[in-house]
């Protein structure tokens, strides 16, 4: 230690060299404090922007007005549901309903699957169940059923394939049906 203090003293081009060492880092360091004050200017004037969004939000007199709208929207949308007392007769009604509009659509060999009814984690109130269609192939039958199955009930489409395997060509329709839970449940 002793001799890294004489060599300080007696080395003129040392000192200058920790100098500039020592300034270097000073540097460094201030641009990283600068850095960081930017970063945090930035993210306090995003944050002032939103609470001011918010604040004209707030101050908006039109709030009933557009809960009124919402709840009636609501009750429309809510009216669209199947309805059913139990999983049992959920699967059972889209099972009746879809031997119906497979023979309304006048399907040759067709096959409807209704998988079991599921709660939903997202919505609690409602079930889903899934189902498929499949049967011969004609342009005239699919027309058909698709025309049933969108102006009758409230069924969501998931797909439609047709493929052509085997004797004749077929096609498999799968649907979404929504269910909601009787208010007991």
């Amino acid at each position: 230690m002793n001799t890294l203090l004489k060599e300080l003293q007696n080395n003129r081009r040392l000192r200058l060299g920790l100098w500039l060492i020592i300034g270097i880092l000073a540097a460094y360091g201030l641009m990283l404090l600068d850095e960081q004050r930017q970063a945090l200017s930035k993210d306090f004037q995003t944050r002032l922007e939103r609470l001011a969004h918010l604040q004209s939000l707030v101050n908006q007199k039109q709030w009933s007005a557009r809960m009124q709208g919402i709840s009636q929207l609501k009750v429309l949308f809510e009216e669209k549901f199947w309805r059913a007392n139990s999983k049992g007769l959920a699967e059972a009604d889209v099972k009746s309903w879809l031997d119906l509009k497979t023979q309304h659509a006048r399907l040759t060999n067709a096959r409807v699957n209704v998988e079991n009814a599921v709660d939903l984690a997202k919505l609690p109130q409602l079930w889903m169940i899934n189902a498929e269609i499949q049967a011969d192939f004609t342009p005239q039958a699919i027309q058909e059923l698709l025309f049933y199955l969108y102006f009758d009930k409230w069924v969501v489409l998931e797909r439609v394939n047709a493929s052509n395997r085997g004797t004749k060509p077929r096609f498999t329709v799968q649907v979404r049906v929504y269910f909601q839970k009787p208010q007991n449940l």
